[in-house]
């Protein structure tokens, strides 16, 4: 059943694809992002996790998307120096198909 997330603070949801990258690579960037508050879950309205896809991160607050890109580059830079990334800011989300946290 598609999930759904609609909230009243902006959030965004940022896009990590890092070149030449092992699945080390996405815990050890993931790692990184928890210090600037980026997660690797998704909330329902009812406080329901799922897991995004490798490479998804969320962040909610009241930042700009430039900032949200500039913390971004500087965390995935702190150890892997080619990366493309991709910032969304959103009130919305639906989604089906994600891994239920425990």
């Amino acid at each position: 059943m598609p999930q759904l997330t609609n909230r009243n603070m902006p959030y965004f949801t940022i896009r990590f694809e890092l070149e030449h990258a092992t699945r080390n690579d996405y815990i050890v960037l993931e790692d990184q992002l928890v210090l600037f508050n980026m997660f690797k879950f998704i909330e329902t309205d009812d406080g329901s996790t799922y897991v995004l896809p490798q490479g998804e991160y969320r962040l909610s607050g009241e930042f700009s998307l430039q900032n949200v890109l500039d913390q971004s580059i500087l965390a995935a830079h702190q150890f892997k120096n080619k990366c493309k990334i991709l910032v969304t800011e959103s009130s919305g989300t639906a989604w089906t198909g994600l891994i239920k946290a425990s």
